[in-house]
């Protein structure tokens, strides 16, 4: 073979090695642009918050929905209720956990807004489906593809022109379901937030006990010296007081013997916030037989409270709470 076919030879070979070479750059330089298609992450990009924080500071509607269900809330004057799937007072505390998860996103990259991401990330099919309203803003959330292996998820909001790979969202939001949602405590009010409770017996305008908290201190208007511990604990025993069932029915007969009962008290008790707002809570006496409800007679009694919708059963054993003597908190 002659000098001069093998260095043609060698040519060619290296010309098909560039031209390999060149095409498999190139392909890897379409799919890191068109499948990937990251972003600059310029720090202003990835520090901002892709939700703004006055939508949710003023945040009147949320509709949150995951693979467990659907659940829309909305806020009523200061507080949250739930709409669906029942009409029920909300859990502020589940919607503190939403705001502050969608508050404090943390940004890791941003690819562009494109089919082939879209489906990728399975945004197309949403982990969780969050909608947010205020008086002037709205917003729908999409998380898509969640990995617990690196701890990330994926994001779309509507309008966007990019999808966001964050850390994945604080809450575990993806598991919250009906019980997260229902408050179904009487007090809604924590012992810390509380400045004065006042305790009435029957109609009585003038209160058998007025228990006032001065810094870390309860104080007795009528006795000057009490066991603080005991007083702590007296109280949180009130708080603490679990209902029998919600009344969330709409019947005419029924909403008559509830009030015919709320109208003749056995107790009444205003809490006082430090906020300087005023609950009122309104206890009855035992209650007759309810067969609509499968309620025995005398064994249960009612307690309505001025900021929820609607009136508590609650059974006999738990009365004694509502009514905080001296004796109970005395050194």
């Amino acid at each position: 073979m002659s000098t001069y076919s093998i260095k043609y030879r060698n040519l060619i070979s290296t010309w098909l090695s560039v031209i390999f070479c060149s095409l498999l750059i190139f392909f890897l330089g379409f799919i890191e642009f068109f499948q990937d298609s990251k972003f600059d992450n310029s720090p202003l990009d990835i520090t901002k918050s892709p939700i703004s924080k006055n939508l949710i500071k003023d945040l009147k509607y949320l509709k949150i929905k995951n693979r467990i269900g659907e659940y829309v809330l909305e806020k009523e004057n200061e507080s949250w209720f739930l709409k669906k799937p029942r009409s029920m007072p909300a859990k502020d505390k589940t919607v503190l956990l939403i705001k502050n998860a969608l508050k404090n996103i943390k940004i890791l990259t941003i690819h562009k807004n494109e089919p082939i991401n879209y489906q990728s990330f399975s945004l197309d099919n949403p982990s969780i489906s969050i909608q947010l309203k205020s008086s002037k803003e709205e917003a729908n959330v999409n998380v898509g593809l969640i990995n617990p292996i690196d701890n990330t998820s994926f994001i779309y909001i509507d309008g966007k022109d990019r999808i966001y790979q964050t850390a994945i969202l604080a809450g575990e939001l993806q598991g919250l379901e009906l019980t997260d949602f229902i408050d179904s405590s009487i007090f809604s009010i924590e012992t810390k937030n509380i400045s004065k409770i006042r305790i009435y017996q029957g109609k009585n305008l003038t209160p058998f006990n007025s228990i006032l908290k001065m810094g870390d201190q309860w104080k007795l208007k009528k006795y000057k010296t009490i066991d603080q511990s005991k007083a702590q604990r007296r109280i949180k025993l009130l708080l603490n007081t679990p209902p029998h069932m919600i009344i969330d029915k709409n019947d005419v007969d029924l909403t008559n013997f509830i009030d015919n009962y709320l109208n003749n008290p056995l107790y009444k008790i205003e809490i006082q916030t430090i906020s300087g707002e005023t609950i009122k809570y309104t206890i009855t006496n035992l209650i007759r037989s309810l067969s609509s409800l499968k309620i025995e007679n005398r064994q249960f009694f009612i307690v309505k409270a001025s900021n929820r919708k609607y009136p508590f059963i609650v059974n006999k054993d738990y009365l004694t709470n509502f009514y905080i003597r001296y004796a109970e908190i005395k050194p």
